[in-house]
């Protein structure tokens, strides 16, 4: 037996690119958790030296090993029953090899029917304790020195595990049960009378399943979670005739709520606390892949201070403070965006004026909560940004917060000294441009906040994100416009003045305008609005062009050009027309569609306005 292990595992790591210390047996219940998996790839069961091959209906099979929150995983997608005609030995070989393979938890899930009066058909049982009723023991025989000879089962299952699940189940606002499980052979589905004995017995769930699995993990050292779906009651008064269908079907509808668990709790045991490494080490960490790509960076990361070397340029420095809560609120936010956007609003300013962005620095304070591997997370995506954009990470800072997380980022940018535009350039009958659309980032701040306040229950509605993709992006990945700057440059066009809009069309212009001593007129018609920011708007009864004016976040460019400029910025694709500029005792007006004439005001963000 010992043989044919050691030859499956030797088999499988030749197969194997990655190192998995968790196992996912995908019984029924958790068969959409596969499409989480990242970076995965298979090894069909026929194909494995000693394994069996599952016969149900239901399960494929075939192991899967890729990534499930950062973390390298491996999955059984099908497992086997004694009922199918495998001896106990048969039934829990994989878990043996995933021993073997230097897996340390286990993860399990199962359908099964309810024996208590409090469960109801579609309830997730997390399975406290199990009672074995099947004839065969899966350790009966010559032990194999993986285990004692009778091993302890007073924590068969792990209650730190379970405590885990409970804590992200009231987090996520999951109803879970807990109870026991009692395994037996099999293949019918139990009797009234079986099922009352099951109840009495102590049962609070009867499957075909997991019982010798979660034996022999025991009997290797391997911790386990284990969930039932309870697909059907065998409780008095409830009992109806049930089939195989029937059970897939109340599974699959339970899939979602179990692989959201499941998911969750994969990513807390796979968790590397920011204290194992310490301050140094943690830059050490995130840092120690970055290439300098700029002949101007001298030296980065690793010394006292960054070198840095511009020659005949005018050097450019912006900084942006983040705060959560604040600017960004973690809740639907996935990290990577915010690493990405952090990094993308800072070279988004110095292409504001009219440079190109070549390095930064990165300082982040942060709680408890946060592990390395969400730093990880949050480095992936500033890497991404600065790659695209050929920018070098070249210092920072981290320390620890004990409000929640803070990021600052310092970007430091080159601009030949006759092309740098500042915001005090515009002058009368100069034309203003805009790149892109405006409002599409502020409808997708709206979506989100509108499905937070759904899934926290202060709102009724079905989440919907079909056909709002695009106004999603804007929120949570905006893009810096080094396109429009390289194709004005092209067109031999400098700006007399420029920023970006980050606070709202109408707060950026009137900047423009204050420090140009100007006034403006802008027009309604001429502002760019995408069809999905529209149609967000109409949803949620608001001014479509009041959102594009004080929306903000678009980060596209606003910039004013010489009258004599019109046809060759026209022409260029991306940019629009929407207005011109006037004396400053005419003042800064919006022309409506119908020909009015209104003040324009700034009705931006403030983030220092007492709430």
């Amino acid at each position: 037996m010992l043989e044919k292990i050691q030859e499956t595992a030797t088999f499988l790591r030749e197969k194997m690119h990655t190192s998995p210390e968790t196992a996912i047996i995908l019984g029924t219940g958790l068969g959409s958790l596969v499409h989480e998996i990242t970076d995965k790839y298979e090894i069909s069961y026929k194909d494995i030296p000693n394994f069996p091959v599952s016969t149900v209906e239901g399960h494929s099979g075939k192991l899967i090993f890729g990534k499930l929150g950062n973390k390298d995983i491996m999955a059984m997608q099908g497992r086997f029953h004694f009922y199918e005609g495998y001896s106990m030995k048969e039934v829990t070989f994989p878990v043996r090899v995933m021993r073997e393979l230097g897996i340390k938890t286990l993860f399990v899930s199962n359908a099964a029917g309810g024996t208590n009066a409090d469960f109801e058909i579609g309830d997730l049982m997390i399975i406290r304790d199990h009672i074995n009723f099947f004839p065969e023991h899966p350790l009966h025989g010559k032990n194999i020195e993986y285990g004692p000879r009778f091993p302890d089962m007073s924590e068969a299952y792990s209650k730190e595990l379970i405590d885990k699940a409970l804590e992200i189940a009231k987090e996520k606002g999951i109803k879970v049960q807990q109870g026991v499980y009692i395994g037996t052979q099999g293949p019918t589905f139990e009797t009234p009378a079986e099922y009352k004995m099951f109840h009495i017995l102590g049962a609070d769930a009867v499957g075909m399943s997991t019982v010798p699995e979660v034996i022999v993990a025991n009997h290797c050292g391997i911790k386990v979670f284990g969930v039932s779906v309870i697909t059907d009651l065998g409780v008095e008064g409830k009992i109806v005739e049930v089939s195989h269908e029937e059970v897939q079907k109340a599974a699959d509808e339970a899939q979602p709520r179990m692989t959201t668990i499941m998911r969750e709790m994969i990513k807390e045991i796979n968790r590397t606390e920011i204290a194992t490494l310490g301050e140094f080490g943690l830059i050490k960490h995130l840092t120690k892949d970055i290439e300098l790509k700029n002949p101007e960076t001298q030296y980065g990361v690793g010394d006292d201070a960054a070198v840095l070397e511009f020659k005949d340029k005018e050097v450019l420095v912006t900084t942006d403070l983040l705060m959560e809560g604040v600017h960004f609120d973690l809740v639907y936010t996935p990290l990577k965006h915010l690493g990405y956007k952090s990094a993308i609003v800072n070279f988004s300013d110095i292409y504001a004026m009219n440079g190109t962005p070549k390095q930064i620095t990165v300082s982040i304070a942060l709680s408890k909560r946060f592990c390395i591997e969400d730093l990880e997370q949050f480095y992936d995506g500033l890497k991404l940004a600065c790659e695209l954009h050929h920018v070098d990470i070249v210092g920072g800072d981290t320390t620890s917060s004990v409000t929640g997380l803070a990021i600052s980022i310092t970007c430091i940018g080159e601009a030949d000294k006759d092309k740098v535009v500042y915001r005090n350039g515009a002058q009368d009958t100069d034309l203003i441009c805009v790149s892109g659309d405006l409002g599409g980032a502020y409808m997708g701040l709206q979506l989100l906040e509108r499905e937070k306040a759904v899934f926290q229950g202060e709102k009724e509605a079905n989440p919907d994100f079909s056909g709002k993709e695009y106004i999603l992006e804007r929120q949570l990945k905006p893009e810096a416009r080094k396109d429009i700057i390289e194709k004005l440059a092209k067109a031999g066009i400098k700006p007399t003045a420029m920023m970006d809009i980050s606070d709202g069309l109408s707060s950026e212009l009137l900047h423009i305008c204050s420090q140009s001593d100007t006034g403006c007129r802008v027009y309604e018609e001429r502002i760019p609005i995408d069809y999905q920011t529209a149609v967000m708007a109409e949803e949620l009864n608001m001014n479509v062009t009041t959102c594009a004016l004080n929306g903000g976040e678009d980060y596209e460019l606003l910039f004013t050009v010489p009258l004599t400029e019109h046809e060759r910025v026209s022409a260029i694709e991306g940019i629009k027309v929407i207005g011109h500029i006037t004396k400053p005792e005419l003042g800064c007006a919006l022309i409506t569609r119908d020909g009015q004439e209104f003040e324009l005001k700034a009705q931006g963000w403030n983030p220092l306005k007492e709430k």
